[in-house]
C-alpha cells in the first residue's frame, strides 16, 4: 500500500514538474492588439454592468428571500 502511494505521488510531481518546467513560445507575453485591448474595455464593462446588480440591490439575507420567488419566476419566464 505504501508502495503505492508513493508510485503515485512521483508520477504527480513528475507530470507537474514537466508542465510547470516547459513553457512553449505562444504562451509568452505579446503587446496586446488593437483588437485585444477593444474587448478587455467591453469585457470590463459588461462586469461593471452585473457587479452593480448582485443580489438584485439586497443587502440583507432577509431582503434576499424575499426577492427570490420573483427572480426565479423571472428566470423560468425567460
Amino acid at each position: 500500500m505504501n508502495t503505492i502511494r508513493l508510485t503515485v505521488r512521483f508520477f504527480v510531481l513528475v507530470s507537474l514538474s514537466m508542465v510547470v518546467g516547459s513553457t512553449p513560445a505562444r504562451c509568452q507575453t505579446q503587446t496586446p492588439t488593437r483588437g485585444d485591448i477593444v474587448i478587455e474595455k467591453h469585457l470590463a464593462h459588461e462586469a461593471a454592468k452585473l457587479s452593480q446588480r448582485v443580489w438584485d440591490g439586497a443587502k440583507s439575507r432577509d431582503e434576499w428571500n424575499a426577492r427570490r420567488p420573483r427572480l426565479k419566476q423571472e428566470l423560468i419566464a425567460s
